[in-house]
């Protein structure tokens, strides 16, 4: 079952300046693997998917990093679902 996880520039530090980004939903699958991406910038747009357009980067800002497993979720998988076919 995958996990929906959200980053904010307090998890990872410069990902405004880097990326223009201010929110990160991940969805990582039971390996740890991140399989999707949506970035929002400060005004809440959508501005990068992965896979996908629009995107920020030729890759995943998560690219072959490796999430530890946790119980952890910061959003059910259906509310991620609707943001990707928005």
């Amino acid at each position: 079952m995958p996990r929906i996880l959200e980053w904010t520039e307090a998890n990872i530090e410069g990902l405004h300046d880097a990326w223009g980004l201010t929110r990160v939903l991940t969805e990582v699958d039971d390996n740890g693997s991140v399989t999707r991406e949506l970035g929002f910038d400060g005004q809440g747009n959508l501005v990068h998917r992965f896979p996908g357009e629009p995107t920020r980067a030729e890759y995943g800002l998560f690219d072959l990093a490796k999430i530890s497993s946790s119980e952890r979720a910061d959003m059910d998988a259906e509310d991620f679902e609707q943001l990707w076919s928005a």
